[in-house]
């Protein structure tokens, strides 16, 4: 049976603790696919600020084209609707050993995501989840690591200011001349 795992995000934009993210799965789990999954609508409330799915899929292809064929962005969810993880899980954990990879800032709402329970009868328990712990969190200290202090919210309001020597550091080039090309998160000159 082949493993594979759903990362699932904003990815608003994607970052190097995104493709950090994706190599420690792989790793960790020896997947042989990870599927990156831009989320058409976030289910706690950060739907506002996404811009289209169009442009962060292909930023995700940008952002993990290093990985060659083991990453995989699917359009699970480019139609821009909801799509829960548990109404994923049903339709293709027949097709393989499914693993979930989320932050330990989603893993604390774990009890709100529709369906936990059958989340966790499809994957079998908690051992096919990888939580991977964002800095300043109490995970973080009990494992003694996290990624890096990053988040996608932060490099929007950078390059909205026009601080992209900043957003460089975080951000893959290619991802970075995508956003330029495109006047993306308020950047203006192209």
């Amino acid at each position: 049976m082949w493993r594979y795992g759903i990362f699932g995000g904003g990815f608003n934009p994607p970052h190097l603790a995104h493709v950090m993210t994706a190599a420690y799965a792989i790793a960790q789990r020896n997947l042989e696919i990870l599927y990156v999954s831009p989320c058409g609508h976030h289910a706690f409330a950060k739907n506002d600020k996404l811009i289209p799915w169009e442009h962060r899929a292909e930023m995700c292809r940008r952002a993990f084209e290093g990985f060659g064929g083991t990453v995989r962005i699917p359009k699970w969810e480019e139609k821009g609707d909801y799509t829960y993880t548990v109404d994923l899980l049903r339709d293709v954990a027949r097709h393989g050993e499914p693993h979930l990879i989320i932050g330990s800032d989603n893993w604390d709402l774990r009890h709100q995501w529709k369906g936990w329970d059958e989340i966790l009868d499809i994957l079998g328990g908690e051992e096919r989840i990888l939580v991977v712990p964002r800095p300043d969190t109490k995970m973080a200290e009990q494992l003694g690591w996290a990624m890096p202090d990053v988040s996608s919210t932060r490099l929007r309001e950078l390059i909205a200011a026009g601080n992209t020597d900043e957003v460089f550091k975080w951000v893959p080039p290619s991802v970075v001349a995508y956003i330029r090309h495109h006047g993306l998160y308020g950047h203006t000159t192209r």
